[in-house]
């Protein structure tokens, strides 16, 4: 039992180690091995997380979870890629192409615009950002191509 001063003191200086709170991701990962569920990514050109368990309420349960936050995919999915060098390569790719298209070139945002709108949008400028103009130009597009704004919005 606490005494009335250590009471008193806590409320009057809290402590400044406040506990950490786990991010989404990491819950659903707690969530995953409370009910014994595993995930894997598909091995396709825009990859999904799929679950499996044996306890069919569970499963559903997790995958509703899955479903209503792309978020958590996304993190998972990237998350797998700093193991499987494959899958890395095919996100590198995506966001690669993003980039070319004047979108961040974030491999989190590649993967979650794969099923789910992204926060990003194109912006359209009035001087060209010569590091695209020339990325186009190495990849032997056209000039007329590279300054039409509809493709290259910041050409």
């Amino acid at each position: 039992m606490k005494s009335k001063l250590s009471k008193l003191l806590d409320e009057l200086c809290p402590s400044t180690v406040e506990k950490q709170r786990s991010s989404p991701p990491q819950e659903f990962m707690r969530e995953l091995d409370r009910y014994g569920v595993s995930y894997s990514i598909s091995d396709t050109i825009y990859p999904r997380v799929k679950l499996a368990g044996s306890n069919e309420k569970e499963l559903n349960r997790c995958r509703a979870i899955l479903a209503s936050n792309p978020k958590i995919e996304a993190w998972l999915i990237v998350h797998e890629a700093t193991k499987d060098e494959t899958l890395l390569e095919g996100i590198q790719e995506r966001a690669c192409i993003r980039w070319s298209k004047g979108l961040s070139d974030s491999q989190y945002l590649a993967v979650l615009g794969n099923f789910s709108a992204t926060p990003d949008t194109v912006e359209y400028t009035d001087s060209p950002e010569m590091e695209q103009v020339l990325f186009a130009r190495s990849l032997g597009i056209p000039e007329a191509e590279i300054m039409n704004r509809e493709k290259y919005p910041s050409a």
